[in-house]
């Protein structure tokens, strides 16, 4: 595989900017965790038999329940969710920052990701943070990124990503979004197909991975079998799969309905709800074909992602 090959120069400079500002432009707040623009934030509870239950700043009470008859037509969505919760547990570098601020060829790998997601037509993303989370936002805050940037906060963030898209639950009810993880390089020509994919009202899609690909990722990887342009089965261990989930989405709103039941079961994965939505019949699924994408889950990942990068650039120079 090989990497996103996203314009512009490398950023050296914006991050260094960015640093130079973190120790006296922390959110004055984050002691106290908040939505922006939003509720306060409270912890995750469980009901009367002790099953989990999503926080209450995920609940149907605080959406605007809009039917599938009143929705807008699918076309070209203008929102990403950005998942950038999580602590990046196998990315062992030596440090305890979160693996998004991790520079890529001289640009942290979330400002990459909204970067991207930027050229592919996003004009907002809601960035989803957990882990350590003011040094993120800062840097997010100060890197003048030429689209619209809206926090939400998710205190369960050691827990899966399911609970990290609900966190963004109020914000997003009604219409379609973009899902996106943060720690993820993609082209984007990858998300504008999504974005503008002739899918029917109710449904969502996903960017699968069809080519062969090592052993060694195929087992780290969430995989996915097709029936003819849907995902008919979802999960880290199908023992058959026709395609890898390159954690590239856009999403219809039922998602949050669908994550609430998995988040009842047991299940806090946002591969629970997407499970759902495929056993629904309303789960399409779009194939890369030959376009690159990166999951950096590890150093490795980062360096062989750096390397690729590199030599993109150098042949888009000569």
């Amino acid at each position: 595989m090989q990497d996103v090959r996203t314009t512009g120069a490398r950023d050296a400079s914006l991050y260094a900017l960015a640093v130079e500002h973190l120790d006296r432009a922390l959110c004055p707040d984050m002691g106290e965790p908040h939505v922006t623009g939003g509720a306060p934030l409270q912890e995750t509870q469980r009901d009367a038999g002790g099953r989990l239950r999503p926080p209450s700043y995920a609940l149907a009470k605080r959406e605007v329940r809009v039917s599938s008859e009143q929705r807008a037509p699918a076309g070209a969505v203008q929102d990403a969710l950005v998942l950038a919760a999580g602590n990046g547990d196998r990315f062992h570098n030596g440090s305890a920052e979160s693996k998004l601020l991790q520079p890529v060829l001289g640009r942290p790998l979330i400002l990459r990701t909204l970067h991207t997601a930027y050229l592919a037509g996003i004009t907002a993303a809601h960035v989803v943070l957990g882990y350590r989370p003011e040094r993120l936002r800062t840097i997010i805050e100060h890197a003048d990124l030429p689209i619209r940037i809206r926090f939400h906060y998710n205190p369960d963030w050691h827990l899966e990503n399911g609970l990290s898209v609900l966190a963004a639950r109020a914000a997003l009810a009604g219409r379609r979004f973009a899902v996106l993880m943060g720690d993820h390089l993609f082209e984007p020509s990858t998300l504008r197909r999504l974005r503008h994919a002739p899918i029917n009202l109710g449904e969502s899609v996903l960017a699968v991975d069809t080519r062969p690909a090592p052993a060694a990722v195929v087992a780290e990887a969430t995989k996915v079998q097709l029936d003819g342009g849907y995902v008919r089965a979802i999960g880290k261990t199908l023992t058959r799969h026709d395609a890898l989930d390159t954690g590239i989405f856009v999403c219809d709103p039922s998602l949050f309905a669908a994550l609430e039941e998995s988040i009842n079961e047991g299940d806090t994965t946002l591969t629970g709800g997407i499970r759902r939505l495929a056993a629904r019949g309303v789960m399409r699924a779009i194939d890369l074909v030959d376009t690159p994408w990166f999951d950096i889950d590890t150093l490795e990942d980062l360096e062989a992602a750096e390397s690729t990068l590199q030599t993109g650039e150098q042949a888009e120079v000569a």
